[in-house]
């Protein structure tokens, strides 16, 4: 959030579903949109656009609708008026989500539409609701929305350009209308309350297609003010999930620990047997202990699964440590040292670091008490 939408440039916008739409043959051969419960298949876990889009390509449109209403807004009515009222807030939500989409100028030329959305939620509901626009980022803007014992916030994605470089297609299949409404269904089955937004109803669009929206919870901070993002800790990296947040690091994107942002995420490790060694070691690699984890190394031995959880764990820090100017900020981190003592214990190789006449005097004996430099 908080920059604008990119430039682009000349390149045929078809492109951009043309794989999608030949791969979606294949994979509704073994699963048609008869079979697909479309919320069922995705709180299952992640899938990747093209699995989405091939689904997508042959929904009916009433079927993209998705979720239900946030629950004090269910409780305005009676059970039996529930589909119907729900597919009446779906509809006012498309309606200004195509036209604030199409519209052009700053978001302030957009107030008005604000202020209607506001109108006809109070109409609906018969209660007080104030609308604001709160942020917008590259691949959509967030209204707050209070009211009716509710505060939510509505993510209107933004319109794809019929025309956008090469280099910027595999960027729009990992953000955007399709996959971070896919992605925000499957993390609030997936992850704790106090880890995510909770997801509560949207429409799932394929690219190109206007009219694609999602509602979830407003997180507020705790704090007085927003921070900076915090310095790097070499134990983020080691910190027990099975998800990769790609955006993390973004500005607002967590807030008070919750993710807000459902953009680029994946699975950090490809299957349960990896899941479960780095579930077993990464605690470990944190406190520094290097005996368990010698230990632990001679159970895998020449296990494919616990090689690939080392070297995939351990490349950010390989990297980050390979510019020497990186190397002081990283020796005041929190446990750093803890952590360097323990990939160097499982056999992690440093082959930068180990030409250490670049360093510091400093330096070196910081890389030799960790065991990265031999005497």
């Amino acid at each position: 959030m908080g920059i604008s939408p990119i430039s682009v440039t000349k390149f045929a916008g078809s492109a951009l579903s043309a794989g999608a739409v030949s791969y979606g043959v294949k994979t509704t051969q073994r699963q048609t949109p008869s079979t697909v419960n479309l919320m069922r298949f995705f709180k299952k876990g992640l899938h990747n656009y093209e699995q989405i889009e091939g689904i997508l390509c042959q929904l009916p449109e009433e079927e993209k609708f998705l979720g239900a209403l946030p629950s004090m807004w269910r409780k305005l009515f009676k059970p039996s008026e529930l589909p119907q009222k729900t597919l009446e807030i779906h509809n006012i939500f498309y309606d200004f989500a195509k036209n604030f989409q199409s519209a052009k100028g700053h978001w302030a030329e957009e107030t008005p539409a604000i202020k209607k959305l506001a109108k006809t939620l109070e109409v609906f509901f018969k209660s007080k609701i104030e609308a604001n626009y709160i942020d917008e980022g590259m691949f959509g803007s967030v209204i707050r929305i209070e009211g009716a014992k509710e505060d939510l916030a509505l993510k209107v994605f933004h319109e794809v350009p019929e025309m956008i470089e090469p280099s910027s297609v595999g960027i729009y299949k990992r953000h955007g209308q399709t996959i971070e409404l896919q992605n925000a269904i499957a993390l609030t089955h997936g992850l704790k309350p106090s880890q995510r937004a909770r997801f509560y109803m949207g429409r799932i669009t394929s690219l190109g297609e206007n009219g694609g929206y999602m509602l979830s919870e407003f997180v507020k901070s705790g704090k007085k003010s927003f921070s900076l993002l915090p310095e790097y800790t070499p134990r983020e990296d080691f910190i027990y999930s099975r998800f990769v947040y790609g955006d993390r690091l973004k500005f607002g994107n967590i807030l008070d620990g919750k993710l807000l942002d459902f953009g680029d995420i994946s699975y950090k490790f490809p299957n349960k047997e990896q899941a479960d060694i780095a579930k077993k070691i990464f605690p470990l690699i944190c406190k520094g202990d290097t005996k368990k984890l010698i230990d632990i190394k001679k159970q895998y031995k020449d296990n494919p699964d616990f090689e690939a959880v080392v070297k995939n764990s351990s490349s950010t820090i390989v990297r980050h440590l390979s510019y020497p100017f990186n190397l002081i900020s990283f020796m005041k981190s929190k446990g750093a040292k803890e952590v360097l003592s323990s990939l160097t214990a499982l056999g992690v190789e440093f082959p930068e670091l180990k030409t250490y006449k670049q360093f510091k005097p400093e330096q070196i004996l910081f890389l030799k008490s960790v065991g990265i430099i031999k005497e």
